[in-house]
């Protein structure tokens, strides 16, 4: 998984484990003004690189002076993933990255 803020890397991890519980991965401050907010993840079957996928979500963000601009991401998978499709030679899959935006007053959560 990497998430990039304005085409640089801010966050690289190999193998987040969110499967229960949402991640933070990022918190910090920019600048006022529009901002491009990409993920991109990839995911392999264990034993067989041959058999796995990426996608990746870009958005664009505009933050506004003295307010906080929040960037919750997730991604959904459904069909029979890499583990499945390394074994039987065939199956399908589909991966989407999702952006939720707001912008939120100072002292909002």
């Amino acid at each position: 998984m990497i998430l990039k803020l304005d085409d640089q890397p801010i966050a690289d991890q190999d193998s987040p484990n969110a499967a229960d519980e949402p991640i933070k991965i990022f918190e910090g401050f920019v600048a006022p003004g529009r901002h491009k907010v990409s993920l991109r993840v990839e995911c392999g079957a264990t034993g067989d690189a041959n058999q796995s996928y990426a996608a990746e979500g870009v958005f664009i963000v505009e933050a506004v002076d003295g307010k906080q601009a929040r960037v919750k991401l997730s991604v959904d998978e459904t069909g029979d993933g890499p583990q499945s499709l390394a074994k039987k030679k065939e199956g399908s899959f589909d991966v989407r990255v999702r952006g939720d935006v707001a912008s939120l007053k100072l002292d909002e959560k």
